[in-house]
């Protein structure tokens, strides 16, 4: 039990601190690893590559779980031990003790799929804005040049700040393919420029294939730039019933 207030949204899935985790196991096999972070808001489902199918379906299960730890205030370390020996059905695999820690995620990302290169994040790392944001060759070019600006469904979001100023809210549906920026009214004329980046940023996400939520989560853990601001890696994600209400936050 905890005593946080129930939250909405979901877990950073990223961090650069210390994670602990247990592997997935289904059938005898490890299909992939659930995890959390020691000392931040971070927490998800790691796929092992060499079980494709069965990872995939996992993946989405443990997820799940992991959004409804989240709506209850659980830290990702609760929610990790929530699941632990709680003798579920082999259907989507069992965390098999006894709880393991790495020093990083990417060490456990080794441990998962030894010699794998995620092409997106080798990018990102390469470019302090990430490379899929700007100039790269798309992988697909077939669909709009940008993602739906307006939405009636709830939106998740993250703040974009410079320092401890907040210059604007990175922002996708929770339920379609809608996804922008909005900058902050009381960060001026900084908040309007850090606008740029950031829709350039989305289109370049788009043109690579991903949907508004891939692309938002993708953009936690960007380094601070002195327009557009950055995305700590152990921010968390943020819910608003509506794209009014977030408007409603941002010109506060």
């Amino acid at each position: 039990m905890t005593d946080r207030e129930p939250t909405t949204g979901s877990y950073a899935r990223r961090t650069s601190e210390p994670v602990r985790y247990y592997p997935i196991v289904q059938g005898g096999e490890t299909v992939g690893y659930l995890w959390a972070s020691v000392d931040d808001d971070a927490a998800s489902c790691l796929r092992r590559l060499a079980k494709k199918e069965e990872s995939l379906r996992a993946y989405r299960v443990w997820n799940e779980r992991l959004k409804e730890s989240k709506s209850l205030g659980l830290t990702p370390l609760q929610a990790l031990r929530r699941w632990a020996g709680a003798g579920e059905s082999d259907e989507h695999g069992v965390l098999v003790a006894p709880e393991r820690q790495a020093s990083t995620l990417s060490e456990l990302q080794e441990i998962a799929n030894p010699g794998h290169v995620d092409r997106v994040e080798e990018k990102r790392r390469a470019n302090p804005l990430g490379s899929w944001r700007r100039e790269v060759p798309p992988v697909v070019s077939y669909r709009p040049r940008d993602y739906p600006k307006t939405t009636e469904a709830p939106v998740r979001y993250v703040p974009v700040t410079r320092g401890t100023t907040v210059l604007g809210y990175l922002w996708a549906s929770a339920a379609d393919d809608a996804a922008s920026y909005l900058y902050r009214q009381a960060a001026g004329d900084d908040g309007v420029n850090s606008g740029v980046p950031w829709r350039k940023a989305l289109r370049a996400a788009l043109d690579y294939g991903m949907t508004p939520l891939q692309a938002l989560h993708h953009a936690i853990g960007t380094p601070e730039d002195d327009r557009a601001g950055g995305i700590p890696a152990d921010t968390p994600v943020n819910e608003a019933p509506s794209l009014a209400a977030l408007r409603s936050i941002a010109q506060a």
